[in-house]
């Protein structure tokens, strides 16, 4: 990337050699500050594909935690076109009001159950690792990891996994009603100021997201090894990314890509 940004420079485009060279610099520090990390991250890698090997029903219970999600989209997909083409039918004046609180009720139905079975596979996939590590002796096979795991997220979780799936699923139906509103406001009556807004608020509600997702997730994996509500769960996050925030995103950013 430097190599790139000086010849842009030598070149005398300084618009494209500039953010190159600062890309560049900026890259050299993270592998710099990354260099101590990538063997506990190579060692990690290795432990879970070993897990993995030693339980295959973890791969199992991801694809049908998949096939759950495509039959559920499915079922879905089928009801809210039903239930447009009933609207289509019967739509006036009185009935507005309750069209937007249905299609509401079924944009939130969407996020919010995709989101519960993602994160009941995550649960249970963590309780297997979790119970690989505090139960397991040498040579050990434990039988039947991933079936009480995913008992104990669906049963003693299940509440919590509901709770945290609802906070990233609202915030995914705001986006969802804010792009809806812009666009109608556009077609009502075109102007700039509008986009602007879309852009900014869309923003906001991008990083809350990713937020909530990436806060989750270790709430979700303390949840699975302690069998914590959401709210203790989150508080340990909470914790842990205060003492060691920089690790755990170093660590993520080099390995997050290869677990998922």
């Amino acid at each position: 990337m430097n190599a790139v940004g000086i010849w842009f420079c030598l070149s005398y485009n300084y618009f494209l050699g500039v953010p190159a060279l600062i890309t560049g610099v900026f890259c050299g520090w993270m592998i710099y500050l990354w260099k101590g990390k990538l063997s506990f991250s190579i060692q990690l890698l290795e432990t879970v594909m070993a897990i993995t090997n030693r339980y295959p029903s973890t791969i199992a219970f991801t694809l049908l935690s998949v096939l759950l999600q495509l039959l559920f989209l499915l079922f879905w997909i089928s009801t809210t076109l039903a239930t447009a083409m009933y609207w289509g039918k019967n739509a006036d004046d009185n009935t507005v009001r309750s069209r937007k609180l249905v299609l509401s009720f079924l944009a939130l139905s969407l996020f919010w159950t995709m989101q519960v079975i993602q994160n009941i596979s995550r649960v249970t996939i963590s309780g297997v690792f979790a119970t690989h590590y505090f139960q397991r002796a040498p040579g050990m096979v434990i039988s039947n990891p991933t079936w009480n795991s995913c008992r104990r997220a669906v049963t003693t979780s299940l509440g919590s996994i509901a709770l945290g799936s609802l906070l990233v699923a609202s915030v995914q139906v705001a986006k969802l009603f804010l792009k809806a509103n812009v666009y109608m406001s556009k077609k009502a009556c075109p102007q700039k100021p509008a986009e602007c807004v879309e852009g900014i608020l869309g923003w906001i509600l991008n990083k809350i997201e990713a937020i909530l997702r990436y806060c989750n997730a270790y709430a979700y994996t303390y949840m699975a090894i302690y069998g914590d509500s959401f709210v203790s769960s989150s508080k340990k996050t909470v914790d842990l990314l205060r003492h060691n925030g920089l690790d755990a995103v170093m660590n993520d950013s080099i390995i997050g890509n290869a677990l998922l």
